[in-house]
């Protein structure tokens, strides 16, 4: 595992900024209250006492009146110095968050641009790709049969040579020699070692190729970032053919949205709506159950064991059913409560009867409601959690993006004040600053990097970023296919606890009331009809 990176948090730079705002306002404060004192000094010089001292003793009410000139003007003075200091304090963070925001937009509007190309010239390079591993594979068969001919060839001459040598008569024969070399040699070639030299030459390419694209993972965030030109870019043929504003009306009639999509929430509508036409996606209602008492439960004490027990609840139920929610309630008073959620289990296009699937996927992504998140409300209404009692939302992918929704869902009748996420794209979703957020992502994972964007750096949002680590039984790097796994993550949160990072501990620290060894655990089903 490489190093890990801490960004956000009370050590970040979003929370430097908070405080120079804050500090910005404080000072702006200080400024005016020096005015109202400068001006209620000055007025010494206009009441009626000292006007008449003026007439009594000229000279004593000329020294008064000099020195309350002085304070009156110092105070002035100290007002437009800290006044002024405030306002370029304001001005530095609004630059900075300008700035990072322009950033942001022009590297949009690239990712759109390249997209749009890569839309447009899908067919021909999915043809050069495709022709590229066909070429690849015959080549890879080719050596290996090649490679296993070169053996036998060899295998018979030596054969054939010995033989030879024990019967030098044979030497008068040269077509019977010729028949012993072939017999030899097409003894000595093996189909499957051909074959299993071909699988290892494969097997060996896709760990490359896999490695090369968890190295080159930022791939990702171009491609979410750039959705929307990647879908008109994929259309553009039918334009061209129809005519812009024909193509328009016609793709809008099927995807029930705007065309062309002009931001990465209307691209997702746009999938969303275009597979609905054709009964895909359709995430309808759910019914909860009670799915059994979990075995081996345990309550969380660290945010490793958050990992762990996200693992279990997907590993629990192999058949992908249903989604188990599973609810701890810590004690404490007001009672603390950690509320987990469960990740994609289904992966077909039609939505099944757990709904904790790729309907739901894009649904929250899209900003949706979805019946994931129904089941899981209806599950901390059962479980008797109050409106105020603090509440902790916590998910691996899935599970993490639907606990990243309903945070920033202001009609959510509880009381959410921390979230918990790893390997889930949240980076869009508008959580109140009050929350307190946790993201862990691996460089390599490609489902973090779905939002197309980098976390929020505030002072309450901590993103903790690193190589996903190697298993145990590992001998080579996980890559783009390993590093989305609850296990790793949790790797990564043991590993980020040993740190000493400031955002981290305030983080850990803050959520100590969720993390209790002597926490009650009951599990909750939800499915589709």
């Amino acid at each position: 595992m490489s190093g890990i990176t801490v960004s956000g948090g009370v050590g970040g730079v979003g929370a430097n900024l908070d405080d120079m705002s804050r500090q910005a306002g404080k000072l702006r404060d200080l400024g005016g209250l020096l005015v109202d004192k400068g001006i209620e000094s000055g007025r010494v010089l206009l009441d009626g006492d000292y006007l008449e001292s003026v007439v009594l003793s000229p000279i004593t009410a000329s020294l008064v009146g000099a020195k309350v000139a002085v304070v009156t003007g110092g105070l002035a003075l100290l007002a437009t110095e800290t006044t002024v200091i405030g306002l370029f304090l304001d001005g530095a963070v609004i630059a900075y968050r300008l700035a990072d925001s322009t950033l942001a937009a022009l590297a949009e509007g690239l990712a759109n641009a390249g997209t749009f190309a890569a839309g447009v010239f899908a067919v021909p390079l999915a043809i050069i790709g495709a022709g590229g591993a066909l070429i690849f594979t015959g080549a890879a068969g080719v050596d290996a049969a090649v490679d296993e001919a070169v053996s036998a060839v060899q295998a018979g001459l030596a054969g054939t040579a010995v033989l030879l040598i024990k019967n030098p008569w044979l030497a008068g024969d040269p077509a019977a020699l010729l028949a012993e070399l072939a017999r030899r040699t097409a003894a000595n070639f093996s189909g499957d070692d051909v074959a299993a030299d071909f699988t290892d030459t494969m097997t060996d390419a896709m760990q490359d190729l896999n490695e090369l694209a968890g190295d080159q993972s930022w791939f990702v965030d171009v491609i979410a970032n750039g959705a929307p030109g990647l879908l008109s870019g994929l259309t553009f043929p039918l334009a061209a053919l129809l005519g812009p504003d024909e193509a328009g009306r016609l793709l809008s009639s099927i995807t029930g949205g705007p065309w062309p999509p002009r931001s990465y929430e209307e691209a997702i509508q746009a999938i969303l709506g275009g597979g609905q036409k054709f009964g895909q996606f359709d995430d309808g209602t759910v019914t909860m159950f009670d799915p059994g008492p979990p075995d081996t439960a345990t309550s969380p004490t660290s945010i490793a064991d958050l990992m762990h027990n996200s693992g279990e609840i997907d590993d629990r139920d192999g058949d992908g059913s249903f989604a188990r929610i599973r609810i701890v309630e810590a004690g404490g008073e007001p009672p603390h409560w950690v509320v987990q959620i469960p990740s994609t289990q289904g992966w077909a296009t039609e939505a099944g009867s757990t709904p904790n699937d790729v309907t739901s996927d894009l649904h929250a992504m899209a900003g949706y409601p979805t019946a994931l998140a129904d089941a899981v409300r209806q599950a901390m209404a059962e479980a008797g959690i109050g409106a105020t009692d603090p509440v902790m939302l916590e998910g691996f992918s899935l599970g993490g993006i639907t606990a990243g929704m309903m945070a920033a869902d202001k009609s959510l009748p509880f009381n959410v004040t921390h979230v918990v996420t790893a390997g889930s794209p949240i980076a869009r979703f508008p959580i109140d600053p009050d929350i307190q957020v946790l993201a862990l992502e691996h460089s390599e994972d490609p489902v973090a990097r779905l939002d197309g964007r980098g976390n929020p750096v505030g002072s309450n949002w901590t993103t903790v970023q690193t190589d996903a680590p190697w298993l145990a039984s590992e001998d080579q790097a996980p890559g783009i296919a390993g590093a989305h796994s609850a296990e790793r993550y949790g790797m990564t949160a043991q590993a980020a606890a040993t740190q000493g990072d400031p955002s981290f501990e305030h983080f850990v620290d803050s959520a100590s009331g969720f993390l209790r060894p002597d926490g009650t655990v009951v599990d909750y089903g939800a499915k589709r009809p």
